[in-house]
């Protein structure tokens, strides 16, 4: 099992500054973003922005069909535009939740899970239970 300190290793191995501020709880890692946003960065960009959770929201919406109702010179969107356009905002988006995909995929591939507490906080932790 990965424990905390393993992923805090493997967390400051990823940012450009590993000196980044991140507290170790019982059960969670917790990144205050306001406060790491300087140093908790991956090629220059902030490796946690909650705002970005906005795209993805575009992502999801272009992705289930929520504006196809709407017609644009006589048409609706095909689905290979909507294709097309999926593609678009995913490869130009660094984050995925808010969440560098840098991060989000080392979290994955140790079981791990990050998510907004709120949005300037963020919980990272083993959904199969305590990782001390």
């Amino acid at each position: 099992m990965t424990t905390q300190e393993m992923i805090v290793f493997g967390l400051r191995a990823i940012m450009d500054h590993s000196d980044f501020e991140i507290k170790i709880t019982d059960n969670y890692l917790e990144c205050y973003t306001d406060s790491c946003d300087k140093k908790a960065t991956i090629e220059g960009i902030p490796a946690f922005d909650y705002y970005e959770e906005v795209t993805q929201l575009g992502i999801h919406s272009i992705k289930t069909g929520e504006f196809d109702h709407i017609i644009y010179e006589g048409k609706k969107p095909t689905a290979e535009q909507k294709k097309k356009e999926l593609e678009k905002e995913w490869k130009n988006n660094s984050y995925d939740s808010g969440v560098h995909k840098k991060i989000r995929k080392f979290l994955d591939e140790h079981g791990w899970i990050c998510e907004w507490n709120d949005p300037e906080t963020v919980h990272i932790y083993n959904p199969k239970g305590k990782s001390k």
